[in-house]
């Protein structure tokens, strides 16, 4: 688990590092001060002839954005999956699509009633651009790393550790990694507003009857890890989703 953990955090740095550097080769400070209205004046010849100054350079536009997300339906194994992306942050690059970082809350919807779930997940994607169609869309591909939050609201549990347990029953949450890979589709809007599709992929990686710092999980009910077809019903499994984000 360690030496995972490892590369993922070697291969995110790299990824970034490359990011920080185009990023700071193309879009310098003074090309950023000069953005504030207040300190450019247009010159005598755009005062008298206004009409020529759509023919003046633009600076272009910083490439990070902040937008927002839902996935409607998705799948979790074999339940349904709802999720609403509440903070997502990019850089849009023309080789780079990478999703910095994203925050997104769902639910997992069960034919078994004990077995349905809230998750919070946190990713990120450096996802490279190799295709565009049309002229405002652009297609990206690239890895997917990030941490997943589980609870499931009907099971009640007990902490035990070395024959000692808590006294108090509570929600089953547990928590775990998550790895898996993004393909998306970018459309540029007006007002350089972008339409995001991504279609998501990654495998759970928690274990839903111990946490990651040794202690077991003894449930309320026996059942629920005694019968293998319900201690399935709440394992990790794997997640596919199409996100539809508008970023600004």
């Amino acid at each position: 688990m360690r030496y995972i953990k490892r590369i993922i955090f070697v291969f995110v740095f790299y990824s970034y590092s490359v990011l920080a550097a185009e990023y700071a080769e193309e879009y310098n400070t003074d090309l950023r001060f000069s953005e504030v209205k207040e300190e450019v004046k247009d010159s005598q010849l755009i005062q008298d002839y206004p009409e020529l100054k759509k023919f003046l350079y633009v600076p272009p536009k910083a490439p990070i954005y902040i937008g927002l997300g839902a996935s409607p339906i998705s799948l979790m194994g074999s339940k349904l999956y709802f999720s609403f992306n509440l903070f997502q942050v990019h850089y849009l690059s023309d080789y780079w699509d990478i999703e910095i970082f994203s925050a997104s809350i769902g639910q997992a919807k069960s034919d078994k009633g004990f077995a349905n779930s809230r998750h919070f997940t946190a990713r990120t994607s450096p996802k490279f651009v190799f295709f565009h169609i049309f002229d405002t869309g652009r297609v990206s591909v690239g890895p997917l790393f990030g941490m997943e939050y589980v609870t499931f609201p009907s099971i009640e549990v007990k902490k035990c550790r070395n024959n000692i347990c808590t006294r108090d029953y509570e929600e089953l949450t547990n928590s775990g990694y998550i790895i898996g890979g993004e393909l998306s589709q970018t459309f540029t809007l007006r007002k350089d507003r972008r339409f995001k599709v991504t279609e998501v992929f990654y495998k759970q990686k928690y274990i839903v009857d111990k946490s990651e710092r040794g202690w077991n999980y003894q449930p309320e009910d026996p059942d629920v890890f005694g019968v293998s077809e319900n201690k399935k019903e709440l394992e990790a499994s794997t997640v596919f989703m199409i996100e539809f984000s508008y970023l600004f």
